[in-house]
């Protein structure tokens, strides 16, 4: 009798078992061609968000709630609720600032989404919630100075692949400068100028041998702008870089942005010739170059002749009102009149804000004497950086949080033509903690057809306690 118990209850399992198969492949098969899509929505006055998870396909599939999963990383997930056909919703109440990824699936399937959301402290209610630039921009490397094109098409930003720690504590024997954590090839980083130098197991040979450079008192990392295009689905991908040949990957400009005109593209960028002798240098200097987009640009060529180096092939025409002083970040803005004004800033000595115009072409030799940005955004007591104008506000970095002033009319040297800055976007300042978002930066705008796109870097504490500088964006509300 026990051997007949038993026998049947085996049967039973195989035919539960066979159910549960044919079911798996049933809905692997229903949704095979079913493609998931994240996007989120920031609560009003609250740092926590929703998620809302749209199942797309051609076949006309209804796509069941129970079928729906949904995880992440940090936080307290609300029901899952669905607000239309294919298309539901679930509350992520966060704990603290930091990066949330979410990840949905479909149950028994391969269909997978995820989708980084990225929680400041404070966020302007003019703008939705921020997130992670998808594609290959983020990595474990440092990526900063980021700037998008007024369309959103095209975006820029300077990479080292190592973290900012070892350049703030400037010791080249420092394992933080001895160890590339970031990729240095393709597809990340394709062509990446100095990955000669970096070993298999990510070793950094400190020296630049094409420029007689060896044991340098201080670190020097590979280091390059690069470029990424826009992609169907909103990511940035296909990156080229922009840099000298020549040096290793030991000399980079700085700050890009990019300056369309009819079918001309020109690179704004900042660079300090190093080669100029200490007592001519003017530190960074802004410069335009006429470029082809989407292909790998050469600044110019350091070359070795009979023992000395020269910069070759370096076509850029330098722009603005030549200053001794330090100039960097370049953004521009056109008015009606076709006047093109460049701002920029003074990180080094002044810590304040500048701008200059032209009538003739950004290509002109002919600038403006370059005027400061007054107070109330220029200060005594704190660093300005990294201004971004669009004809209505003044979008800059106030230490290590994002503010902006509205532009009243009026020469934008006088204190009269601008209101008092207000904040934007911020973290949780130095106190921040383990995987918290200590602060942001470098703001810069595109238009998406109605809806507006600001980027900007953000500063978060690894477990390590490391600084690590990734890439965000926020759509307008």
């Amino acid at each position: 009798m026990r051997k007949v118990f038993l026998y049947l209850i085996t049967i039973l399992l195989l035919v539960s078992c066979k159910r549960d198969v044919s079911k798996d492949l049933t809905l692997k098969e229903k949704y095979k061609n079913t493609k998931l899509i994240i996007s989120f929505h920031r609560l009003p006055e609250s740092i926590s968000f929703e998620v809302i998870i749209k199942a797309k396909n051609n076949d006309n599939i209804d796509v069941k709630i129970n079928d729906v999963n949904i995880h992440s990383n940090r936080g307290k997930i609300g029901q899952l609720k669905k607000i239309a056909k294919n298309e539901f919703k679930a509350t992520i109440t966060t704990n603290g600032t930091g990066e949330y990824k979410i990840v949905s699936s479909l149950r028994h399937s391969n269909v997978k989404a995820s989708k980084t959301a990225v929680v400041l402290a404070y966020v302007d209610e003019n703008w939705d919630q921020p997130e992670a630039v998808e594609g290959l921009v983020n990595t474990k490397g440092w990526e900063d100075g980021v700037a998008v094109s007024s369309n959103g098409q095209w975006l820029f930003i300077q990479y080292i692949p190592v973290p900012i720690d070892c350049m703030i504590a400037g010791d080249p024997d420092n394992e933080l400068c001895t160890k590339a954590i970031g990729p240095v090839e393709a597809p990340y980083r394709p062509d990446m100028p100095g990955a000669e130098r970096v070993l298999p197991d990510g070793t950094i040979k400190n020296e630049c041998p094409s420029l007689n450079f060896y044991n340098p008192p201080f670190p020097v990392p590979p280091n390059s702008l690069y470029g990424f295009k826009r992609q169907k689905d909103g990511s940035f991908k296909e990156p080229f870089p922009i840099y000298f040949a020549g040096s290793d990957g030991c000399i980079s400009a700085f700050g890009p942005a990019l300056f369309s005109e009819a079918k001309n593209n020109f690179l704004l960028f900042a660079f300090d010739n190093p080669l100029v002798e200490e007592s001519k240098s003017t530190h960074g200097d802004l410069y335009a170059l006429k470029i082809k987009l989407g292909k790998k640009i050469i600044l110019g060529n350091f070359v070795k002749n009979e023992g000395k180096i020269f910069l070759k092939n370096f076509n850029a025409k330098r722009i603005g009102n030549p200053y001794e002083g330090h100039q960097g970040n370049p953004h521009h803005w056109k008015d009606n009149n076709g006047t093109i004004f460049v701002f920029y800033d003074d990180e080094n000595n002044r810590k304040d804000l500048f701008s200059t115009h032209t009538d003739s072409g950004i290509l002109s030799e002919r600038w403006s004497q370059s005027v400061k940005i007054p107070s109330p955004i220029s200060s005594q007591t704190y660093l300005e950086a990294q201004p971004f104008f669009d004809g209505k506000f003044l979008y800059f970095r106030r230490e290590i949080e994002i503010l902006k002033s509205k532009w009243k009319g009026g020469n934008f040297s006088e204190k009269d033509s601008w209101e008092r800055p207000m904040l934007v976007l911020k973290g949780d300042g130095f106190s921040a903690k383990e995987k918290h978002i200590l602060g942001v930066g470098e703001p810069t705008i595109a238009k998406i057809g109605k809806k507006r796109e600001l980027y900007f870097v953000y500063i978060i504490k690894t477990e390590e306690g490391t600084l690590d500088l990734n890439i965000g964006k926020v759509n307008s509300r």
